[in-house]
């Protein structure tokens, strides 16, 4: 597992509620070893770094490798931030995904018509354009949180 962070704050978090990271530098990011320095497993390697900029090396690679994509999408004030729903991000995520591969994203919604509810469509339409087919599941008990899964069908560009 690669989680793709460029919070030093947010791996900090995680490491101080004893999440299993390893801090690995991008090059290395597909490396089979899963002990850190004091020789505890750590199985989940974290490569500080923009998302856009690791999706962009790992799209560039012949062969599609990646499985799962988990992107929390949207900011503290409910949007997906332009540089996450434009399309160069989605199609390097989309290019990055080997066939029946998924993106999945936790989103917020709002009441029909809203602006949220509208941004929420717009990346949706722009998610199934270049991963797949999109599907949309509420998050029960959050009257507008959603995650929505795109399963990668065909090579997409």
């Amino acid at each position: 597992m690669i989680v793709v962070e460029r919070s030093q704050a947010v791996i900090d978090a995680c490491r101080a509620a004893s999440a299993p990271l390893r801090l690995v530098a991008a090059e290395d990011e597909d490396e089979d070893e899963d002990e850190d320095e004091d020789g505890l497993p750590r199985p989940v390697r974290v490569v500080r770094e923009d998302a856009f900029d690791f999706f962009a090396r790992r799209a560039s690679k012949p062969t599609p490798s990646t499985l799962l994509v988990l992107l929390d999408a949207y900011d503290g004030r409910g949007k997906v931030p332009a540089r996450v729903a434009g399309d160069a991000f989605l199609r390097l995520v989309g290019a990055s995904l080997v066939p029946g591969g998924h993106c999945v994203c936790n989103l917020w919604n709002g009441p029909l018509g809203s602006n949220e509810a509208v941004n929420l469509e717009t990346f949706e339409r722009a998610l199934a354009r270049r991963v797949g087919v999109v599907e949309r599941a509420r998050v029960t008990a959050q009257e507008y949180n959603v995650v929505v899964a795109a399963a990668k069908t065909r090579r997409r560009r």
